[in-house]
């Protein structure tokens, strides 16, 4: 797919990569982006052990993100992480890296780094892509579901990212949503996707946003969705229409 210049293409993804924990589902997914990844090893030290149990852990994962670090693409961080918290560390390095996109699996990375969602997407220290799934091959169809809002530019920046055969975004109306009122933040990206033929644009009004995304879904490799712009209260949850998307499409989820 050809790129478009009103969209700023991801050009660093940063993965953290867990000892005996997750990461290789992210840095596959990473891989389809025409970007540089960043590798940073991990080594998480149970709150009741010294840290210095962590020094044979740290010298085996070294070894081998040197191994995936033969990709040209991949740079791995000579340094690795062995802290009890090691989220506060990795939010450190993600201010001084400055990466475009942070990649973590849903939800396995949260669980080994001891922290919640909203942990990470309350002030994330720059943009958050959660995985849920593995793409096991170049996607031919992505989904991208918009609103409009904060989080559908970056929606769709990922969904053209990873170079799909197609893109489809889909454009969601309450049916009791005065037009203007509710069209108002889709304004400035329908400028942007009237201007980008390689993005197909599908209009649906519904009061079941989550169950005309499923039934879309079935037909697409990948469904990316923003979580919900309003403070999630809960530590686990990402709003309700990102829960019911993660928990019932059938494809992957990011």
């Amino acid at each position: 797919m050809q790129k478009h210049s009103e969209f700023v293409p991801i050009h660093t993804i940063l993965v953290p990569f867990i000892h005996e924990g997750p990461g290789l589902q992210a840095l596959e997914a990473a891989r389809f982006f025409d970007a540089e990844i960043i590798l940073v090893g991990v080594v998480v030290v149970p709150p009741d052990q010294s840290l210095s149990v962590g020094a044979v852990a740290a010298r085996a994962l070294r070894k081998q993100l040197r191994q995936y670090g033969k990709d040209e693409r991949i740079t791995s961080k000579s340094q690795i992480i062995v802290s009890y918290q090691p989220w506060d560390e990795i939010s450190k390095l993600l201010q001084k890296e400055n990466p475009d996109l942070l990649c973590l699996e849903w939800d396995a990375h949260l669980t080994a780094l001891g922290v919640t969602a909203n942990d990470v997407l309350s002030h994330p220290p720059c943009d958050v892509a959660l995985v849920r799934g593995k793409i096991s091959s170049k996607p031919k169809q992505v989904l991208v579901p918009v609103r409009g809002g904060p989080h559908a530019e970056l929606a769709v920046r990922v969904g053209l990212g990873l170079r799909p055969t197609g893109v489809t975004a889909l454009h969601i109306r309450r049916t009791n949503d005065p037009e203007a009122g509710s069209d108002a933040p889709f304004k400035g990206l329908e400028r942007v996707l009237k201007q980008m033929p390689e993005v197909q644009k599908q209009f649906a009004v519904t009061d079941d946003a989550a169950e005309l995304i499923l039934n879309s879904a079935k037909q697409a490799d990948v469904i990316i969705v923003g979580t919900t712009i309003q403070p999630v209260t809960s530590s686990v949850s990402l709003g309700f229409f990102a829960d019911r998307i993660l928990r019932e499409a059938p494809g992957v989820v990011i």
